[in-house]
């Protein structure tokens, strides 16, 4: 998770009051202005026989930082201490085994915090965010953002040597050994989660598991605004103030997500156009202090626009605060350029001006298809591969469905999420069959009508494939289109627990 997240996480779950609660949601990076006091020598926050979040915690950054806790589980057992006492060894300060004054401030060093003054380089909250809405606005449940169809994205194999195993290339953003403030740092063991919202109306499942999962999610993106063709910015719902005040309360950042409206072809091919649009996005976000960032989410430009897309990004970067959040949701490839729908995305130049990048590997069937796995992991490694050779790894989100197909025989294709999938099957009597290549959970049916119908859904282990190949490749974390639709086995799979 970032440095933010853990510090407000080890806050709420610690007994010594070393930080104001809530006050790390909206402080700087700055640690001591973050109301993050040096700690009196001698005192201990956690130590042997303890148990609970902030222990977790803990053991995610320390397999980061290169030490190996054994199992993330929370307890703070033997070998966590034999871990913490190697780490503290390498970092010079009493070998204690006990996480105490000496050894938090270095775990915040780390991370890219200061006492003081922030790092070079830091900057905000840091956010991913995207898998976002398609064009127009989808049913609740609905689809990703306008994916390609089958056959589109995995474009064979990466190239000899792809995959990046985390390790940025020379001048690829100034991430170093340890990623700046703002941008994704999991290092795969505490994935970021990023969760979209997309509701039309009132969705108490939706709030609920906001609610319920805020303390495992670190940013929500609502699928909000839209970019006109005029350089405006167009709204959609209106219960923005009930979900801002949700998450606050949850203690999850908002990101805005932004599509593109019709026209914006020729609003990004101009100097002015791009001015006006950053302008109406960077006041958007003066307007809402609720919201800490946007998520870009322009799915249907030309290759002509690649230019004009990364030049309006890095404007953007340059305009908006760098405590504001920045995430680009692009379409995936296995490979450079890739297929014609992903060409407008320069992944190499988008990786260096945002804070994240998510890539939306979904849909790879959709409504413009047959039947068949929606986000089958093995394309979904061929993609990821692929862009931790030309992003930063620690910048990429993967994204995962919380929603899948189905298909009637010489019929419509509908949208389905997974738990209203799970309860079609045992409605019907059905049990759902386990594609291991895939990760994915399909099953057939007849409708009252004698029509056939065939249904594709991601499963608790497809989640966990994804949760280990964020792990082997050192990459953010993941993407979750939309909150309300996952299946309750999401939220442990995604934290390595299914």
């Amino acid at each position: 998770m970032s440095p933010r997240a853990w510090l407000r996480r080890v806050g709420a779950a610690s007994t010594v009051g070393f930080c104001m609660a809530g006050a790390l949601a909206t402080a700087p990076v700055d640690a001591t202005a973050a109301g993050i006091a040096p700690l009196p020598i001698g005192s201990t926050i956690l130590r042997s026989g303890d148990v609970g979040p902030a222990v977790r915690v803990l053991q995610g950054d320390l397999w980061q930082f290169g030490f190996d806790p054994g199992p993330v589980d929370g307890i703070f057992g033997p070998q966590a201490a034999a871990v913490l006492r190697r780490f503290q060894t390498s970092s010079h300060i009493a070998a204690s085994g006990i996480l105490d004054a000496a050894t938090f401030q270095m775990v915040l060093q780390d991370l890219g915090y200061s006492q003081g003054a922030p790092s070079a380089g830091s900057g905000g909250q840091g956010a991913p965010s995207a898998g976002s809405g398609g064009q127009g606005a989808p049913s609740a449940g609905s689809g990703g953002q306008g994916a390609p169809s089958a056959g589109g994205g995995g474009q064979g194999a990466p190239p000899a040597g792809g995959g990046g195993q985390g390790a940025p290339s020379a001048g690829s953003g100034g991430q170093g050994s340890r990623p700046a403030a703002g941008t994704p740092s999991s290092g795969g063991m505490h994935p970021e989660i990023l969760a979209y919202w997309a509701v039309w109306g009132s969705n108490a499942t939706a709030l609920s598991d906001l609610q319920q999962h805020g303390s495992a999610t670190t940013w929500l993106s609502p699928y909000w605004y839209t970019l006109r063709g005029n350089g405006t910015l167009a709204s959609r719902e209106s219960d923005h103030a009930q979900v801002i005040s949700t998450a606050r309360a949850a203690g999850v950042p908002v990101l805005a997500l932004v599509n593109q409206g019709s026209g914006l072809t020729a609003l990004l091919w101009t100097t002015s156009g791009r001015t006006t649009a950053v302008n109406a996005i960077a006041g958007m976000l003066q307007g809402n202090p609720g919201v800490s960032g946007v998520v870009i989410d322009f799915e249907l430009l030309p290759a002509s626009s690649r230019n004009n897309l990364t030049v309006f990004v890095n404007q953007l970067r340059s305009t908006l605060p760098r405590s504001e959040t920045i995430g680009v949701a692009v379409m995936p490839k296995a490979s450079s350029p890739g297929p014609s729908y992903a060409q407008v995305f320069d992944y190499a130049a988008l990786g260096q001006a945002a804070d994240f990048i998510q890539l939306m590997t979904y849909d790879r069937h959709s409504d413009s298809s047959g039947p068949g796995p929606i986000s089958p992991n093995n394309w979904v490694a061929q993609v990821a591969q692929y862009a931790a050779t030309v992003i930063p790894a620690k910048k990429i989100l993967l994204g995962v469905p919380g929603y899948g197909y189905d298909w009637t025989s010489g019929g419509s294709t509908a949208s389905i999420d997974a738990t209203h999938a799970l309860s079609l099957a045992s409605a019907r009597g059905i049990s759902p069959t386990y594609d291991p290549t895939s990760g994915e959970n399909h099953f057939t049916y007849r409708d009252n009508s004698g029509r056939l119908h065939t249904v594709w859904f991601e499963a608790a282990q497809g989640v966990v494939g994804k949760y280990d190949l964020v792990k082997q490749l050192g990459l953010g974390g993941l993407a979750l289109w939309t909150i309300g639709g996952e299946q309750p086995a999401f939220w442990p799979a995604a934290e390595g627990q299914g």
